[in-house]
């Protein structure tokens, strides 16, 4: 719908607030569900349930009418002129575009699903890490972390994108890739090394570039669609790239910490471990994955005609 409503020129900037929302409540929506909780305590006790029982149900309701409203008010916008309106769109078309140019998206796909294995590890964990190894209250962990979600995801999902409009004008084409690999080469220290830190200012600095930095992923994937997808396919390669970071990222991340943590045995912080080694694996292969992308971007081009 952005790529309709927007040359390519200027979707960097509506990109970044479509994304912003999830960017910045990814982490965010501590700081949220703390004050829920908050308030859902004595409403649980008078319903005879548990107050987590009683957070789940007040943070959900207002989703199912915000679903209503939008369905009821949102319409879709003409679709655009171009070149491939008239082609095909089923699973065979894709199949054989994706065949042609396996080497870009592969590559650009897998690297989220990887990069959301940490972040989404980071997210079930570091709330748990705050209260065990740091003394943190559960509001005060969710206070915490959400204030940082917010600050590093609005940063991440409105500022670092522009950019990468820098970047495209500088170099065409090559906006996106420069910007991934360049987020996965600054974040790999954050990663690996500040979950470890005894203090808990350094952890939350890390959390506060990783947040940042997974962010402004969830930018550059659909502004990359827009620039390099066919028009008739984006939904499709959309559709992948959310499969890949639910999939592998959100199925895999907080499982594997979790295991990561029991191999370290007897160590004062074994979560903490746990999401650092995750960190220590997915990160330079996300590196490798974006390094990969920066070298074909070419072949998805000339795929495009």
């Amino acid at each position: 719908m952005i790529a309709d409503m927007f040359p390519r020129n200027k979707r960097a900037l509506p990109v970044s607030i479509y994304a912003s929302i999830g960017g910045i409540f990814g982490s965010g929506a501590f700081i949220v569900g703390a004050g829920v909780l908050h308030v859902a305590q004595p409403l649980a006790l008078a319903a005879a349930m548990a107050p987590w029982q009683m957070t789940l149900i007040l943070l959900g309701a207002p989703g199912i009418a915000l679903g209503l409203l939008f369905a009821l008010t949102v319409k879709e916008p003409p679709r655009v002129a171009a070149k491939d309106l008239d082609q095909a769109t089923g699973v065979g078309a894709l199949l054989s575009y994706l065949k042609s140019t396996w080497t870009f998206y592969a590559p650009f796909i897998l690297g989220i699903g990887l990069l959301c294995c940490f972040n989404y590890g980071q997210i079930a964990w570091l709330a748990t890490i705050l209260i065990r190894d740091h003394g943190f209250s559960v509001e005060k962990a969710g206070y915490v972390f959400g204030g940082i979600g917010i600050v590093a995801g609005a940063m991440g999902t409105l500022l670092i994108p522009q950019l990468t409009v820098r970047i495209e004008r500088a170099k065409p084409l090559y906006g996106v890739p420069i910007t991934q690999l360049a987020l996965a080469i600054i974040v790999l220290p954050f990663m690996t090394l500040t979950p470890l830190s005894p203090d808990v200012r350094v952890l939350l600095l890390g959390v506060f570039i990783t947040s940042m930095c997974g962010a402004c992923w969830a930018v550059m994937m659909p502004l990359g669609f827009q620039t390099y997808g066919p028009s008739r396919m984006r939904a499709r390669l959309m559709a992948m790239y959310l499969l890949s970071a639910n999939l592998i990222g959100l199925s895999i991340g907080p499982v594997a910490a979790v295991y990561f943590a029991g191999l370290w045995g007897g160590v004062a912080r074994p979560l903490a471990h746990g999401v650092a080694t995750t960190g220590m694996i997915v990160g330079p292969l996300v590196i490798a994955c974006y390094l990969m992308v920066y070298r074909n971007v070419r072949q998805v081009t000339a795929a495009e005609g």
